[in-house]
């Protein structure tokens, strides 16, 4: 009989530490991003829901090293505040746009979605972020990036009950590149002058 008891209650202690680690896990397909000052990049997702609870997504944010929405600020849609290496852990070289909030992102339970991003107003895919026209060259914004959501037992459009809130993260890193062409055409000046000289 004590067996019996013990065998049970080790079964139920180890269903109870199998639900407590379903977490939905957000994935960026592509988490490095290259662009030219003032341009637009983003990024596509993929959502792993191993929960029995529909997710409602209510904002993404991309925060810098140390940020979490729950705890700092990040600056989600605006670029403000910049990271200022105290207490604002928001981009330092641009603009994070949400989408997948502004599209209203239902997650269903048991479900794994994805979808790509393209630009748009809203776009498509968790966000995009727009360099500013100032950003050093070769400088780089790392972090993460973040969604929230809420939680619910049924569909939270059809009478469905909110569970909890919480939210899943992934590395994201943006890099400030130069113009492809600018190279090109550096080389080929290069070339014309070394060629000149070579003349005189």
């Amino acid at each position: 009989m004590t067996t019996r008891r013990v065998g049970c209650t080790v079964i139920l202690a180890l269903f109870g530490l199998m639900t407590a680690s379903a977490a939905p896990i957000l994935i960026l397909p592509v988490s490095l991003m290259q662009g030219l000052p003032g341009s637009t990049v983003g990024w596509g997702y993929q959502i792993v829901n191993d929960t029995t609870d529909y997710l409602l997504v209510n904002n993404s944010y991309f925060c810098g090293p140390g940020g979490d929405p729950q705890f700092t600020t990040c600056g989600p849609n605006n670029g403000v505040p910049r990271y200022d290496g105290l207490n604002n852990f928001g981009p330092k070289y641009g603009v994070y746009t949400d989408y997948i909030a502004a599209n209203a992102t239902l997650i269903p339970p048991s479900s794994s979605p994805s979808q790509p991003y393209s630009f748009g107003s809203p776009g498509t895919g968790v966000g995009a972020y727009t360099i500013d026209l100032s950003a050093p060259l070769n400088s780089v914004d790392a972090g993460n990036i973040f969604v929230t959501y809420d939680a619910y037992v049924g569909n939270p459009f059809v009478a469905g009950v909110y569970d909890f809130s919480g939210s899943m993260s992934a590395a994201a890193t943006v890099v400030v590149v130069p113009e492809p062409e600018s190279f090109s055409l550096a080389a080929i000046a290069l070339g014309v002058l070394a060629a000149w000289r070579r003349k005189g």
